[in-house]
C-alpha cells in the first residue's frame, strides 16, 4: 500500500549504488514541479530501527529537497533487506536498471547478507550465468572509473563497449581517459572516436586528448573521416537530383492512390483547387523540364560527383 514518509526518514545507504544522471534528473523536476511525485518510492522496513532503506528513488527524493518537499510517496517491498532488494531486482529485471546498478546489489546481497549465487538465481527467476556475469563486476573497476560513473560524469555505455577492451592492456591509462574526458558533456560517440585515437591513435593526438584540447581533437578527427568536401556546384547538383527524387516518389503514391482508391473518398474541394494549381503549374514544369533534358542529352559523359554512390546505393532495395 502506498503512503507518505518523511524524507528525513529514509535511509539512504545505497545511493552510491545508483547511477546519478542530470539531464534526466532535470526533466523530472520539471515533471514534478507540474505534475508532483507520481510513482512511490520502493523501500524496505529496518529491523533495528523506525527509517525505510531507500531503494529506489533517489532522484525523485533529491527533486522533493531541492523543493522544499517534506514528505514523498513509499512503497514498502518487504520486512527486511534481502528479500526487499529480490523483489526490487525483479520488479526492475526488464527494464529500469542498468547492469552496474543490478552488479551492485547483487554484491550486496552476496557479500553482506550471503546469498549464494543458484540461490539468488532461483529467487530471481535467472540462470546462473546471468548473477555470475554480474557478481564481482564492480570489482574489475577502479576506482576512478567506478566514482565517475556513478556521478553521471562519465557514460556507463562508453565504457562497457568503448573502454572496458583497453583496460586488459593498461588500466592506468584508461583511468587517465576517464579523468579527461568526464564531466565535458560529450556523445557516447564522441567518447568512442577519442578512445580510439587516445590508445590506437597518433602521439600528438593523445597528447590534445591529455591536455583538455578535446574539441579541437574532435574537429580534426571529424574532419579526416569525411569524404571529400563537395563544391559549391556539387551541393546545387545535390539537392536539385534530391528534389528530382522527391516528386518522382510523390507521384508514385498519387497514382496508387489513385488506381486503388474510389474518386469519391479522395475528393474534396480542397482537394480539387490543389490538384487544378498542380495541373496549372506541370504544364510549365514539363515544357521546361524537357527542355532542359534535351538541351544536355548530348552533353560528353563526365565523372559521377563523390556523393552518387551514397545517393545510389541509399535508393537501392538493400538499403
Amino acid at each position: 500500500m502506498i503512503q507518505q514518509c518523511p524524507i528525513k526518514k529514509l535511509d539512504t545507504r545505497y545511493e552510491g549504488l545508483r547511477l546519478k544522471d542530470k539531464r534526466r534528473e532535470k526533466e523530472l523536476l520539471s515533471s514534478i514541479v507540474e505534475e508532483g511525485i507520481q510513482s512511490p518510492l520502493f523501500v524496505t522496513s529496518h529491523p533495528d530501527s523506525q527509517n525505510h532503506v531507500l531503494l529506489d528513488g533517489y532522484k525523485r527524493k533529491r527533486c522533493a529537497e531541492s523543493l522544499n518537499l517534506d514528505e514523498v510517496p513509499i512503497l514498502i517491498l518487504g520486512e527486511n533487506i534481502p528479500t526487499s532488494l529480490l523483489r526490487f531486482l525483479k520488479l526492475n529485471s526488464s527494464s529500469g536498471l542498468a547492469t552496474l546498478e543490478e552488479a551492485s546489489f547483487i554484491d550486496e546481497l552476496h557479500g553482506t547478507y550471503g546469498l549464494s549465487i543458484s540461490e539468488m538465481a532461483h529467487r530471481l527467476g535467472k540462470s546462473t550465468a546471468w548473477v555470475s556475469v554480474r557478481l564481482g563486476l564492480l570489482s574489475r573497476l577502479s576506482l576512478e572509473a567506478k566514482t565517475q560513473i556513478f556521478a553521471g560524469r562519465f557514460p556507463v555505455r562508453s565504457y562497457m563497449y568503448s573502454l572496458r577492451k583497453f583496460t586488459r592492456v593498461n588500466k592506468k591509462e584508461v583511468d587517465n581517459f576517464i579523468q579527461n574526458v568526464s564531466g565535458k558533456s560529450l556523445s557516447i560517440r564522441d567518447i568512442d572516436i577519442l578512445a580510439k585515437e587516445y590508445f590506437k591513435g597518433s602521439p600528438l593526438l593523445k597528447a590534445q586528448i591529455q591536455q583538455g584540447n578535446l574539441d579541437w581533437t574532435l574537429q580534426q578527427l571529424k574532419t579526416d573521416q569525411k569524404m571529400p568536401t563537395c563544391t559549391a556546384e556539387e551541393d546545387e547538383q545535390k539537392a536539385f537530383l534530391k528534389n528530382i527524387n522527391i516528386i518522382i516518389a510523390c507521384m508514385s503514391k498519387v497514382q496508387t492512390a489513385l488506381c486503388v482508391s474510389s474518386s469519391e473518398s479522395l475528393y474534396s474541394k480542397h482537394v480539387h483547387r490543389t490538384i487544378k494549381r498542380l495541373i496549372n503549374q506541370a504544364n510549365n514544369f514539363t515544357i521546361e523540364l524537357e527542355a532542359f533534358y534535351v538541351r544536355h542529352r548530348q552533353a560528353p559523359n563526365c565523372a559521377d560527383p563523390p556523393w552518387e554512390r551514397e545517393i545510389q546505393e541509399a535508393d537501392s532495395p538493400s538499403a
